[in-house]
């Protein structure tokens, strides 16, 4: 992320240029319009954020974290709720 996270709205996401997180979620020939792997700013391996819009605005989904053998993060999964509590 930059370096001050004050500028993160202009810089990362909604810059309005090619490339902006914004941007690259509305580009149909990204991915599909609504969907987004971007690599993260200052990344230094490749690390990478999937973004898709997640419905019809704020809500709470469950987090899960994933750990290497050394306990270090490795991955966040996120359950947007697709799949309903009642499906058989």
């Amino acid at each position: 992320m930059p370096v001050d996270p004050g500028t993160s709205l202009e810089e990362v996401f909604d810059s309005g240029r090619p490339g902006s997180w914004f941007s690259e979620m509305d580009d149909p020939d990204h991915i599909r319009a609504g969907v987004a792997n971007l690599v993260l700013p200052r990344a230094q391996a490749g690390e990478n954020l999937i973004l898709c819009h997640s419905g019809w605005g704020d809500g709470l989904y469950p987090l899960v974290g994933s750990y290497d053998s050394q306990d270090r993060l490795v991955a966040i999964s996120i359950d947007l709720g697709v799949i309903g509590e009642n499906v058989p």
